[in-house]
């Protein structure tokens, strides 16, 4: 059974069907779904000035953070080589890598002089690439075809910085063990 309503519209269908609608309720429509758009717009400006803001917080913790006085020099002395020889925007990586790797080190260091250590096999590896790095410096200043070196150079980078985040990790779990076994004493 067919609700009166319905009914009526079907009955009155004929009547109805001869309106359409003016460009104006087009135009309505029209500034009804950009309006809508709007605060998506916002949003992505949100989420950009969230990650500027951690951005900013995580290289000021960079800057300002104590700096042991080895690592220091070994950066300052990177720095004023590359000055020379490479564009600005490959000094800044290289300077934020190199620093990074010096940290990282003299938190494998410390962890060293606490007693807590691993096999010496596994510390090769960034040593190796530490050699090749080197070798690629050299091959940048006598190659005409540049990027694929400069890539080169980051990748290495990134992958010293890699595995010693993972000799930190495995670091901290050995002494987080030792200390466990030494708490259930």
């Amino acid at each position: 059974m067919k609700d009166p309503l319905e009914n009526y519209i079907l009955d009155q269908k004929h009547t109805l069907d001869i309106y359409e609608p003016d460009d104006r309720m087009w135009e309505r429509i029209d500034k009804e779904l950009y309006r809508d758009r709007r605060p998506q717009r916002f949003a992505i400006w949100k989420i950009a000035a969230s990650v500027l803001i951690l951005l900013s917080v995580g290289f000021s913790y960079l800057w300002l953070r104590p700096v042991a006085p080895s690592e220091i020099t070994k950066v300052d002395e990177v720095q004023m080589n590359l000055q020379d020889l490479y564009s600005p925007e490959l000094v800044e990586i290289e300077t934020y890598y190199t620093t990074m790797i010096a940290n990282q080190k003299n938190q494998i260091q410390a962890y060293k002089a606490a007693g807590i250590v691993i096999d010496d096999n596994m510390f090769e590896l960034p040593e190796e690439l530490s050699i090749q790095y080197k070798e690629l410096q050299k091959e940048l200043l006598s190659t005409e075809d540049s990027q694929i070196i400069i890539n080169a150079l980051i990748q290495n980078l990134t992958m010293q910085m890699e595995i010693l985040n993972q000799q930190l990790t495995i670091l901290e779990q050995i002494k987080s063990m030792k200390n466990e076994n030494q708490n259930s004493l």
